[in-house]
């Protein structure tokens, strides 16, 4: 799933990671947001180590250069300091201290080492001044690791050297020896060039006119700063030594194809060097050799870019950036103010693996991201800071930011869903992967219970993870389920925290039944009652249906568990004698859980819907006082409290004058009896359910003569 990416060095913690060279870190940040912030040092010089051969111009590259340093953008400040090469060969590492000297005065600058230094220059003179003027071992030994250490390096003229001496096939040679430097043609790892063999007579082919080479990129920063170089220019006496491509760039050349101007980085050790093969004529001049103006802007360019690639006054190198997993960028942005013609070169290089390492891109201001930079995980980023003119104040960076998304796996819990219930009883927990590339189940853990469970219990099928637990699952039971680690085929992990709970629930609802009991009696109209629980997931109340003789019943009601289906739901029905009631539920488990559990409960009662039976005959009575029997029956059972009892059109309600021994009302009102009197009589009547028995009359005649 893509989510969102973002890092920012802002603090002065964040900055005091990097590596700055001429860069100063500021506490707290003049904007007040924060307590860091980059700026130009206040001493921004570039410091130049130049060794020279012994006996030959000590000033001629300085005087050029100071001639020229801050006429470019951005404006340069340089210091050159010199060394000749005898006492330079004494050195066997970059930290070997020294003393050095002024190029002017010749007086003694100091005592300094290699690593004082941002470059190292060797020049200038015909033939390096000699075929014995090479590297010593330990000379050659500290170059090496102060350029692995981030130090630039500078070749010029014949410092690589492989000419041919006398020869049968040269045999007007005048030179009996070989012409070679060893060493210097040696430093390949660090310069890009060594050298191969040439004619005896290759240094009479003079040249002092250099075009731009076909293959060279016009728009990269060597050509354009401190100085736009021109396509072509001329120069000083050149010829060539014996230097011979072996990677970097060539710039400019010969007419014949010499090389003239190089440059070289290793993206690995991030090691800057170049090659400017000016000098020849020093031989001739000595001290009052003087390259030409594009001459010495061109040197000035080459020896700019062996500072850093030559983008700044002052340069800062994050440390490495590991996003854990590739990122794909959106945007870098630098937030920085920018006084005057300041500026600030943002470049990054980029690792699939923290250790083989791009070149730097140069990612320009407010323009879409280089396609090759957008999707890696480590990253680096340099910036160059430039005052543009000697007036200017220092630019600041305030912040640096990356921004964009990474692919981390997601997971989200499908099946059970969380806090629900399952029904299956050797179930599955499945969860929904959301992720661009594939999953690496060998790397992905999920906690059970507590227990974490590898990739032996797990699978993939589409856009789902399933887990398979170790046991089935039992009635009742509650499960925690969290996925521990997830990793995809980018090695992007995600280690969430949230645990999730779901509960077995594999037994039905449970139907208590409260009213009517089975195989009892009730009226037309009459009550359903019933209990119906389920303990662990619930009854769902929408599944309930209750058929009283096979219609089902709409109207009831179902609350704390208890389900009431009203008289007047029934009453409409008309009833037979026996009839059946169902009521049928099921729980809340899912039907994708195997839910749901259901179960139903039916019994029969019986409806009674005839009123009380009353023998309606009449009889001859001979007792002085009336006392008449009458029986009242009904299947289920007689309302005793319903009777009334009409004599002659007076009405007596129970128990006014009557009591009932079984089924037999005995009706004594007190009223006398004579002979011959007939009395008119009336039994009204219900059962217990209130169904009215059919009322009758009859006649009571008192006969007491024999």
């Amino acid at each position: 799933m893509a989510v969102p990416f973002e890092y920012i060095e802002t603090s002065l913690d964040d900055f005091a990671d990097g590596d700055t060279v001429l860069i100063s870190i500021l506490s707290p940040d003049p904007d007040g947001t924060d307590d860091g912030a980059l700026a130009l040092s206040a001493d921004d010089t570039i410091r130049v180590l130049q060794v020279y051969p012994d006996g030959h111009c000590r000033d001629c590259v300085a005087r050029a250069i100071y001639s020229y340093m801050h006429a470019g953008t951005p404006s340069l400040n340089i210091k050159i300091e010199v060394v000749p090469l005898s006492a330079f060969n004494r050195i066997s590492s970059a930290s070997d201290s020294g003393q050095v000297y002024d190029p002017f005065t010749g007086a003694v600058a100091g005592t300094r080492c290699l690593m004082d230094y941002h470059i190292v220059m060797f020049g200038i003179a015909n033939g390096y001044g000699g075929r014995h003027n090479d590297l010593s071992e330990g000379a050659r030994a500290a170059v090496v690791e102060f350029a692995l250490n981030g130090g630039g390096v500078m070749l010029t003229h014949d410092t690589i050297a492989k000419r041919r001496g006398w020869s049968l096939s040269e045999p007007l040679c005048p030179d009996p020896f070989n012409y070679e430097h060893p060493r210097f043609n040696s430093l390949t790892p660090i310069t890009g060039l060594d050298a191969e063999w040439v004619s005896c007579f290759e240094p009479e082919n003079i040249y002092t006119h250099v075009t731009r080479d076909a293959g060279a990129d016009p728009s990269h920063p060597i050509l354009h700063y401190p100085f736009e170089l021109p396509a072509e220019f001329d120069v000083t006496q050149c010829h060539a030594f014996g230097e011979h491509f072996v990677a970097g760039q060539v710039w400019y050349r010969g007419p014949d194809g010499q090389i003239y101007m190089h440059s070289f980085h290793d993206p690995e050790n991030d090691v800057f060097a170049s090659y400017f093969s000016t000098g020849h004529q020093e031989e001739y001049e000595g001290e009052d050799f003087t390259p030409t103006e594009w001459e010495t802007k061109g040197m000035i360019n080459a020896m700019f870019y062996a500072f850093f690639g030559g983008r700044g006054n002052g340069v800062y190198t994050s440390s490495v950036i590991d996003a854990g997993c590739p990122v794909h960028l959106d945007s870098i942005i630098v937030n920085a103010t920018l006084p005057g013609s300041t500026s600030v070169v943002l470049e990054v290089r980029y690792s699939d693996d923290g250790a083989a390492w791009s070149d730097w891109v140069e990612i320009p201001d407010g323009r879409a991201l280089p396609a090759e930079v957008t999707h890696h995980r480590y990253f680096q980023y340099r910036l160059s800071l430039s005052r543009g003119l000697p007036t200017d104040d220092s630019p600041v960076v305030h912040w640096v930011g990356f921004f964009g998304e990474q692919d981390i796996p997601q997971a989200e819990l499908i099946l059970p869903a969380p806090n629900s219930f399952t029904a299956c009883t050797c179930g599955v927990v499945e969860f929904l992967i959301t992720t661009e590339s594939e999953l690496q189940l060998s790397g992905c853990r999920v906690r059970y219970d507590g227990t974490p469970y590898g990739d032996d219990r797990l699978e993939v099928r589409g856009d789902t993870l399933i887990f398979h637990p170790p046991e089935c699952f039992e009635d009742g039971d509650t499960h925690t389920i969290a996925v521990g680690r997830l990793i995809n085929a980018e090695g992007c992990v995600n280690e969430p925290e949230d645990s999730h709970t779901f509960f077995v629930d594999l037994s039905p609802p449970t139907i208590i039944l409260i009213s009517p009991p089975p195989d009892t009696a009730v009226g037309a109209s009459f009550i359903i009652r019933a209990e119906v629980s389920d303990s662990i997931s619930g009854v769902d109340p929408d599944s309930l249906t209750i058929t009283v003789a096979g219609e089902t019943i709409t109207t009831f009601i179902f609350t704390d568990d208890t389900l009431t289906v009203p008289a007047p739901a029934v009453a409409h029905l008309g009833l037979g004698d026996s009839v059946e009631i169902c009521i049928y539920a099921q729980d809340m488990v899912p039907s994708n859980q195997c839910g749901p559990n259901r179960t139903t409960l039916c019994w029969r009662v019986y409806v009674d819907t005839l009123g009380p039976a009353v023998e309606c005959d009449s009889v001859f009575f001979a007792c002085e006082s009336l006392e008449v029997p009458i029986y009242v029956h009904d299947d289920v059972a007689v309302m005793r409290e319903s009777t009334v009892v009409v004599l002659d059109g007076a009405e007596y309600l129970y128990p006014d004058g009557m009591r009932f021994e079984g089924d037999t009302l005995i009706f004594t009102p007190g009223v006398p009896a004579a002979d011959g009197d007939t009395f008119e009589i009336q039994v009204f009547a219900q059962d217990i359910f209130g169904n009215e028995g059919e009322s009758c009359a009859w006649q009571i005649v008192v006969d007491r003569t024999p």
